[in-house]
Protein backbone atom coordinates (compact mmCIF):
# COMPACT_ATOMS: atom_id res chain seq x y z
CA UNK A 1 0.00 0.00 0.00
CA UNK A 2 1.30 3.29 -0.97
CA UNK A 3 2.38 5.96 1.51
CA UNK A 4 1.72 9.56 0.36
CA UNK A 5 3.21 12.45 2.82
CA UNK A 6 3.42 9.97 5.57
CA UNK A 7 -0.39 8.42 5.62
CA UNK A 8 -2.09 5.36 3.79
CA UNK A 9 -4.89 5.47 1.69
CA UNK A 10 -6.89 3.89 4.44
CA UNK A 11 -5.99 6.91 6.86
CA UNK A 12 -6.56 9.50 4.53
CA UNK A 13 -9.61 8.18 3.68
CA UNK A 14 -10.61 8.12 7.45
CA UNK A 15 -9.77 11.87 7.90
CA UNK A 16 -12.04 12.76 5.22
CA UNK A 17 -15.39 10.57 6.46
CA UNK A 18 -14.09 12.10 9.89
CA UNK A 19 -14.28 15.86 8.17
CA UNK A 20 -17.86 15.38 7.01
CA UNK A 21 -19.27 14.50 10.20
CA UNK A 22 -17.27 17.69 12.00
CA UNK A 23 -18.74 21.20 12.08
CA UNK A 24 -15.75 22.83 13.34
CA UNK A 25 -11.93 23.20 11.99
CA UNK A 26 -9.35 21.85 14.21
CA UNK A 27 -8.63 18.80 16.48
CA UNK A 28 -10.41 20.31 19.44
CA UNK A 29 -13.86 21.99 18.33
CA UNK A 30 -16.78 20.51 19.71
CA UNK A 31 -18.98 18.02 18.30
CA UNK A 32 -22.30 20.17 17.06
CA UNK A 33 -25.13 19.20 19.17
CA UNK A 34 -27.62 17.96 16.09
CA UNK A 35 -25.20 14.84 15.75
CA UNK A 36 -27.68 11.54 16.97
CA UNK A 37 -26.10 9.24 18.74
CA UNK A 38 -24.99 6.56 16.17
CA UNK A 39 -23.54 9.42 13.92
CA UNK A 40 -21.41 10.76 17.27
CA UNK A 41 -20.41 6.89 18.04
CA UNK A 42 -19.18 6.97 14.63
CA UNK A 43 -17.25 9.59 14.46
CA UNK A 44 -15.74 8.37 18.02
CA UNK A 45 -14.72 5.43 15.93
CA UNK A 46 -12.62 7.21 13.37
CA UNK A 47 -10.79 8.82 15.74
CA UNK A 48 -9.76 6.05 17.18
CA UNK A 49 -8.97 4.87 13.90
CA UNK A 50 -7.00 8.08 13.18
CA UNK A 51 -4.99 8.01 16.82
CA UNK A 52 -3.33 4.25 15.78
CA UNK A 53 0.02 3.75 14.96
CA UNK A 54 0.42 4.29 11.27
CA UNK A 55 3.30 2.03 11.26
CA UNK A 56 1.10 -0.37 11.57
CA UNK A 57 -0.73 0.24 8.20
CA UNK A 58 2.90 -0.50 6.68
CA UNK A 59 2.95 -4.17 4.92
CA UNK A 60 4.88 -6.71 6.97
CA UNK A 61 7.16 -9.14 4.69
CA UNK A 62 4.59 -11.87 3.99
CA UNK A 63 1.94 -9.16 2.47
CA UNK A 64 4.53 -7.39 0.32
CA UNK A 65 3.56 -9.87 -2.48
CA UNK A 66 0.10 -8.98 -2.71
CA UNK A 67 0.66 -5.21 -2.54
CA UNK A 68 4.06 -4.87 -4.28
CA UNK A 69 4.05 -7.77 -6.80
CA UNK A 70 4.49 -6.20 -10.46
CA UNK A 71 3.11 -8.81 -12.44
CA UNK A 72 2.84 -6.12 -15.94
CA UNK A 73 6.98 -5.33 -15.32
CA UNK A 74 7.45 -9.24 -15.20
CA UNK A 75 5.53 -10.12 -18.21
CA UNK A 76 6.48 -6.78 -19.87
CA UNK A 77 10.29 -7.88 -19.88
CA UNK A 78 9.74 -10.94 -20.55
CA UNK A 79 8.10 -10.19 -23.64
CA UNK A 80 10.65 -8.23 -24.36
CA UNK A 81 13.68 -10.30 -23.62
CA UNK A 82 12.20 -12.64 -26.11
CA UNK A 83 11.63 -10.27 -28.60
CA UNK A 84 15.10 -8.82 -28.59
CA UNK A 85 16.43 -12.61 -28.25
CA UNK A 86 15.38 -12.68 -32.28
CA UNK A 87 17.18 -10.06 -33.33
CA UNK A 88 20.67 -10.31 -34.96
CA UNK A 89 22.28 -7.95 -32.96
CA UNK A 90 20.75 -9.74 -29.76
CA UNK A 91 24.16 -10.89 -28.20
CA UNK A 92 25.42 -7.46 -28.64
CA UNK A 93 22.54 -6.13 -26.22
CA UNK A 94 22.94 -8.72 -24.30
CA UNK A 95 26.69 -8.62 -23.44
CA UNK A 96 26.66 -7.82 -19.58
CA UNK A 97 23.24 -9.90 -18.55
CA UNK A 98 25.07 -13.04 -20.69
CA UNK A 99 28.09 -12.17 -18.34
CA UNK A 100 26.12 -12.17 -15.42
CA UNK A 101 24.11 -15.62 -16.41
CA UNK A 102 28.04 -17.05 -17.00
CA UNK A 103 28.71 -15.99 -13.82
CA UNK A 104 25.88 -17.80 -12.01
CA UNK A 105 26.49 -21.06 -14.27
CA UNK A 106 30.69 -21.50 -13.80
CA UNK A 107 30.40 -20.17 -9.46
CA UNK A 108 27.44 -22.90 -9.32
CA UNK A 109 30.11 -25.10 -10.46
CA UNK A 110 32.50 -23.86 -7.98
CA UNK A 111 30.63 -23.60 -5.12
CA UNK A 112 29.19 -27.16 -5.51
CA UNK A 113 32.50 -28.82 -6.37
CA UNK A 114 33.93 -27.30 -2.80
CA UNK A 115 30.53 -28.00 -0.79
CA UNK A 116 31.23 -31.91 -1.76
CA UNK A 117 34.69 -31.84 -0.29
CA UNK A 118 36.90 -30.61 -3.54
CA UNK A 119 38.73 -27.65 -4.48
CA UNK A 120 38.88 -24.88 -7.47
CA UNK A 121 42.03 -24.21 -9.58
CA UNK A 122 40.69 -21.60 -11.36
CA UNK A 123 37.63 -20.35 -13.30
CA UNK A 124 37.03 -18.60 -16.62
CA UNK A 125 33.66 -16.68 -17.81
CA UNK A 126 35.23 -15.30 -21.03
CA UNK A 127 35.27 -17.39 -24.38
CA UNK A 128 37.90 -19.67 -25.11
CA UNK A 129 38.01 -20.07 -28.60
CA UNK A 130 36.96 -23.75 -28.74
CA UNK A 131 32.70 -23.22 -27.88
CA UNK A 132 33.04 -22.90 -24.25
CA UNK A 133 32.09 -19.61 -22.83
CA UNK A 134 33.53 -19.98 -19.33
CA UNK A 135 35.47 -22.99 -17.17
CA UNK A 136 35.68 -23.90 -13.72
CA UNK A 137 38.47 -26.39 -13.02
CA UNK A 138 36.80 -28.70 -10.32
CA UNK A 139 39.15 -31.33 -8.55
CA UNK A 140 37.91 -33.94 -6.38
CA UNK A 141 34.45 -33.37 -4.59
CA UNK A 142 30.97 -35.55 -5.98
CA UNK A 143 31.51 -34.85 -9.78
CA UNK A 144 27.95 -36.19 -10.23
CA UNK A 145 26.41 -33.14 -8.22
CA UNK A 146 28.77 -30.57 -8.94
CA UNK A 147 29.37 -30.96 -13.10
CA UNK A 148 25.12 -30.44 -12.73
CA UNK A 149 25.10 -27.56 -10.87
CA UNK A 150 26.08 -25.48 -13.27
CA UNK A 151 22.68 -25.42 -15.66
CA UNK A 152 20.70 -26.27 -12.87
CA UNK A 153 22.49 -23.36 -10.30
CA UNK A 154 21.48 -20.83 -12.65
CA UNK A 155 17.96 -22.04 -13.29
CA UNK A 156 17.81 -21.73 -9.31
CA UNK A 157 19.56 -18.47 -9.25
CA UNK A 158 16.57 -16.91 -11.81
CA UNK A 159 13.79 -18.54 -9.91
CA UNK A 160 14.78 -17.20 -6.01
CA UNK A 161 15.55 -13.72 -8.22
CA UNK A 162 11.79 -13.66 -9.66
CA UNK A 163 11.02 -14.37 -6.44
CA UNK A 164 12.46 -11.53 -5.00
CA UNK A 165 11.36 -9.29 -7.87
CA UNK A 166 8.02 -9.33 -6.44
CA UNK A 167 9.10 -6.82 -3.41
CA UNK A 168 10.29 -3.32 -3.94
CA UNK A 169 11.87 -2.88 -0.98
CA UNK A 170 14.18 -5.78 -1.24
CA UNK A 171 15.61 -4.82 -5.08
CA UNK A 172 18.07 -2.65 -3.86
CA UNK A 173 19.31 -4.56 -1.05
CA UNK A 174 19.42 -7.95 -3.58
CA UNK A 175 21.53 -5.95 -6.24
CA UNK A 176 23.99 -4.80 -3.63
CA UNK A 177 24.41 -8.47 -2.51
CA UNK A 178 24.52 -9.93 -5.99
CA UNK A 179 27.72 -7.51 -6.53
CA UNK A 180 29.62 -8.45 -3.06
CA UNK A 181 28.91 -12.15 -3.95
CA UNK A 182 30.17 -11.72 -7.55
CA UNK A 183 33.64 -9.54 -6.15
CA UNK A 184 34.08 -12.35 -3.51
CA UNK A 185 33.41 -15.36 -6.28
CA UNK A 186 35.88 -14.12 -8.79
CA UNK A 187 38.44 -12.93 -5.95
CA UNK A 188 38.14 -16.69 -4.79
CA UNK A 189 37.66 -18.94 -7.61
CA UNK A 190 39.54 -16.95 -10.01
CA UNK A 191 41.72 -15.45 -8.10
CA UNK A 192 43.16 -19.53 -7.93
CA UNK A 193 43.97 -19.91 -11.07
CA UNK A 194 46.08 -16.30 -11.75
CA UNK A 195 49.50 -17.56 -12.06
CA UNK A 196 48.81 -20.82 -14.09
CA UNK A 197 48.41 -21.30 -17.93
CA UNK A 198 45.35 -19.67 -17.79
CA UNK A 199 46.28 -15.60 -16.57
CA UNK A 200 45.58 -14.21 -19.73
CA UNK A 201 41.59 -15.38 -20.08
CA UNK A 202 41.23 -14.86 -16.17
CA UNK A 203 42.84 -11.68 -16.11
CA UNK A 204 39.88 -10.82 -18.66
CA UNK A 205 37.40 -12.34 -16.19
CA UNK A 206 38.27 -10.54 -13.30
CA UNK A 207 37.57 -7.82 -15.08
CA UNK A 208 34.54 -8.45 -16.25
CA UNK A 209 33.37 -10.03 -12.55
CA UNK A 210 34.93 -6.70 -11.17
CA UNK A 211 32.56 -4.36 -14.08
CA UNK A 212 29.35 -6.76 -13.07
CA UNK A 213 29.88 -6.38 -9.33
CA UNK A 214 30.55 -2.27 -9.69
CA UNK A 215 27.00 -2.27 -11.84
CA UNK A 216 25.29 -3.88 -9.61
CA UNK A 217 26.19 -2.48 -6.17
CA UNK A 218 26.15 1.25 -7.72
CA UNK A 219 22.37 0.27 -9.02
CA UNK A 220 21.19 -0.79 -5.54
CA UNK A 221 22.74 2.33 -4.16
CA UNK A 222 21.89 5.06 -6.39
CA UNK A 223 18.77 3.80 -7.62
CA UNK A 224 15.49 4.34 -5.86
CA UNK A 225 13.59 1.34 -5.98
CA UNK A 226 11.46 0.87 -9.05
CA UNK A 227 14.29 1.30 -10.69
CA UNK A 228 16.33 -0.74 -8.81
CA UNK A 229 13.39 -3.46 -9.42
CA UNK A 230 13.30 -2.96 -13.08
CA UNK A 231 16.96 -3.27 -13.06
CA UNK A 232 16.62 -7.24 -10.84
CA UNK A 233 13.40 -8.27 -12.84
CA UNK A 234 15.89 -8.04 -16.04
CA UNK A 235 18.56 -9.59 -14.41
CA UNK A 236 16.33 -12.20 -12.98
CA UNK A 237 14.10 -13.07 -16.21
CA UNK A 238 17.33 -13.54 -18.38
CA UNK A 239 19.09 -15.68 -16.19
CA UNK A 240 15.96 -18.21 -15.98
CA UNK A 241 15.82 -17.78 -20.07
CA UNK A 242 19.60 -18.04 -20.18
CA UNK A 243 19.38 -21.30 -18.28
CA UNK A 244 17.07 -23.07 -20.92
CA UNK A 245 18.67 -21.09 -24.25
CA UNK A 246 22.08 -22.82 -22.86
CA UNK A 247 20.73 -26.02 -22.45
CA UNK A 248 18.90 -25.92 -25.73
CA UNK A 249 22.59 -25.36 -27.63
CA UNK A 250 23.81 -28.50 -25.24
CA UNK A 251 21.07 -30.34 -26.26
CA UNK A 252 21.54 -29.42 -29.76
CA UNK A 253 25.40 -30.28 -29.80
CA UNK A 254 24.06 -33.61 -28.07
CA UNK A 255 21.87 -34.71 -30.89
CA UNK A 256 24.53 -33.59 -33.45
CA UNK A 257 27.94 -34.28 -32.01
CA UNK A 258 30.37 -31.08 -32.81
CA UNK A 259 33.53 -32.67 -30.82
CA UNK A 260 33.37 -30.40 -28.22
CA UNK A 261 32.89 -31.36 -24.66
CA UNK A 262 30.00 -29.64 -22.12
CA UNK A 263 28.65 -30.80 -18.98
CA UNK A 264 26.47 -32.87 -20.54
CA UNK A 265 29.46 -35.04 -22.34
CA UNK A 266 31.09 -35.08 -19.56
CA UNK A 267 28.27 -36.53 -17.66
CA UNK A 268 27.79 -38.98 -20.48
CA UNK A 269 31.65 -40.04 -20.20
CA UNK A 270 31.60 -40.93 -16.35
CA UNK A 271 27.82 -42.04 -15.76
CA UNK A 272 27.20 -43.86 -19.24
CA UNK A 273 23.53 -42.32 -19.20
CA UNK A 274 23.79 -40.29 -23.48
CA UNK A 275 24.41 -36.52 -23.16
CA UNK A 276 20.56 -35.62 -24.51
CA UNK A 277 19.14 -37.62 -21.65
CA UNK A 278 21.51 -35.57 -19.38
CA UNK A 279 20.34 -32.18 -21.70
CA UNK A 280 16.88 -33.26 -21.69
CA UNK A 281 16.39 -33.92 -17.95
CA UNK A 282 18.21 -30.67 -17.03
CA UNK A 283 15.41 -28.84 -19.90
CA UNK A 284 12.25 -30.44 -18.01
CA UNK A 285 13.85 -29.57 -14.58
CA UNK A 286 14.23 -25.83 -15.74
CA UNK A 287 11.39 -25.65 -17.24
CA UNK A 288 9.10 -27.09 -14.30
CA UNK A 289 11.08 -24.89 -11.79
CA UNK A 290 10.07 -21.12 -13.80
CA UNK A 291 6.82 -22.49 -14.12
CA UNK A 292 5.99 -23.17 -10.41
CA UNK A 293 8.16 -19.93 -9.51
CA UNK A 294 5.47 -18.47 -11.78
CA UNK A 295 2.65 -19.80 -10.29
CA UNK A 296 3.65 -19.22 -7.12
CA UNK A 297 4.40 -15.47 -7.78
CA UNK A 298 1.75 -14.82 -9.71
CA UNK A 299 -1.30 -16.91 -10.26
CA UNK A 300 -1.06 -18.37 -6.48
CA UNK A 301 -4.54 -17.78 -4.72
CA UNK A 302 -3.41 -15.78 -1.14
CA UNK A 303 -5.45 -15.64 1.53
CA UNK A 304 -7.17 -12.10 2.49
CA UNK A 305 -6.14 -10.97 6.01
Amino acid sequence: MKKKNGRSDNQEKLAKETLKLKTGQGENSQLPSHLSPSAKNRLAELEAELETDPKSDSPSVSEAPTRESNHKMFWTILIVTVILSKLPFSELIFTPLNQFAIMVHEMSHAVMCILTGGHVSGMTIVPDGQGHGGLTFCHGGIPFISVQAGYLGTAIVGAVLIFLGQYKHLARPTLIALGVFTILGALIFMGAGLFSTMALPILMSLAWAGLLAFLTIMAGLKLDEKKANLVLLFLAVHTAMDSLRSIALVMGASVFPSGVYSDATVMQRDYLLPAIFWSLSWALYSMALMALTIWFCFFRKRKSR
